[in-house]
């Protein structure tokens, strides 16, 4: 395996879901439970699948944002009160 292999797998463990959909996805193409004999029926679950994907890839996308959100209005907070009572001396 190189390097982008491993960079992807462990990208794609930190977001479960999105590992997921994408194992689901590649079983529509491989036909691992054989329902989809008909172009038709392929085509379907893969909609389905990619609809799911992106649901679930905005929904990790918020997860973050609110993350990198909250930490930057910690440190900014934190920053502007600094670090406890000063003494009479300072």
């Amino acid at each position: 395996m190189n390097e982008q292999d491993t960079q992807l797998i462990n990208r794609l463990n930190q977001h479960p879901s999105l590992r997921q959909r994408m194992e689901e996805l590649l079983n529509v193409v491989e036909n691992t439970n054989g329902d989809c004999e008909k172009a038709d029926d392929a085509e379907q679950y893969v909609i389905d699948e990619l609809r799911k994907m992106g649901n679930e890839a905005l929904t990790c996308w918020a997860d973050n944002a609110v993350t990198q959100s909250v930490e930057k209005l910690q440190n900014e907070v934190s920053g502007l009160h600094g670090k406890g009572k000063k003494s009479p001396l300072e």
